[in-house]
């Protein structure tokens, strides 16, 4: 388990010295996060753009007592005058309205603020778009214990962290309807549920645990392990798939493995269904995956009407 990090101002690395009068604020936020159950890379993306931001109220003279939405809107010109990405500059503005609700609803600040948030463009999902990728990436998987990743990865879209989190304990296959059940019992945001996935996964996942020692397929034991018996991490997941998308030639990571699972799932599953299995907290999130699924319409009607269609071959009215 990792260990909390020392602040010794207010972040978690060192940096350059800040507005005082904002650490006792920004510690606050940042202990409540962490009791909510922020995931560390939350945190350390809070660390990350709230510093940034500290550091410019220093340099601009601005603090607490004076902090205006004037000022909110000076940082996001200054971010967007350094040519940073639009979806970073969504990143850092979404960071401060968090800071400043929790602020304001502590009784932190004085003055009411409003952080304005530019719009997020949208970032089309990357999946694997045929089956021949799939086939290849199952291809370049080199053990059982790979195989097993890149199946129920596809077969439940589940998320990195959640998938490194598994212990066998976790997993249960209900012969009778011939499908298996996960359950992930940290989501994002902390959260449970259930997610789903087929006789192939289980194919896999059998073969692979068949290959353990017994003391290493006990309920608490993890489900994906490194060869001394140990909890596969996120550093083995990327290093994985950069070896899969380099023997395949598909470029592919974990989260595509996502994407890939929503895309196929919103053809043939209602999308409240979808919403729960891929652990969504607004459906509006879920129906991208609804709109990537409509692509196969176009790729049928392409088909259907490019030579294998009755019209296209002369035989409609």
């Amino acid at each position: 388990m990792r260990k909390e990090r020392d602040v010794p101002t207010m972040f978690g690395f060192a940096r350059q010295s800040v507005p005082q009068e904002f650490n006792p604020i920004y510690k606050a936020f940042r202990n409540a996060r962490v009791v909510t159950g922020c995931t560390w890379r939350t945190i350390d993306t809070y660390d990350q753009t709230l510093g940034e931001f500290l550091e410019w109220c220093l340099e601009e003279g601005v603090s607490p007592r004076t902090i205006s939405n004037v000022d909110l809107r000076a940082f996001l010109a200054y971010l967007k005058q350094r040519n940073l990405a639009p979806y970073t500059v969504h990143k850092y503005a979404r960071s401060l309205k968090a800071f400043f609700n929790f602020a304001q609803k502590e009784g932190m600040l004085l003055q009411e603020l409003e952080m304005p948030i530019p719009r997020r463009p949208k970032k089309p999902p990357k999946y694997l778009k045929t089956q021949q990728e799939i086939d290849a990436v199952m291809g370049a998987c080199l053990t059982d214990r790979d195989r097993a990743i890149v199946r129920l990865l596809l077969d439940s879209g589940l998320r990195r962290m959640e998938i490194t989190a598994l212990n066998w304990g976790d997993l249960q296959w209900n012969n009778e309807r011939q499908v298996g059940r996960v359950v992930v019992r940290n989501g994002k945001g902390q959260k449970q549920r259930r997610s789903y996935f087929t006789a192939k996964s289980w194919h896999w996942l059998k073969l692979y645990r068949d290959s353990l020692d017994e003391e290493r397929k006990t309920p608490t034991a993890p489900v994906f392990q490194t060869r001394r018996g140990e909890r596969l991490q996120d550093s083995g997941y990327a290093e994985l798939f950069k070896r899969l998308s380099w023997r395949s030639g598909v470029h592919v990571s974990p989260h595509m493995m996502r994407h890939t699972y929503g895309r196929k799932a919103a053809m043939v599953m209602p999308l409240p269904a979808l919403q729960k299995t891929m652990g969504h907290s607004s459906i509006t999130t879920t129906m991208i995956y609804a709109e990537l699924a409509d692509d196969s319409v176009e790729e049928a009607y392409a088909s259907g009407m490019n030579g294998n269609g009755s019209i296209a071959n002369g035989s409609g009215s």
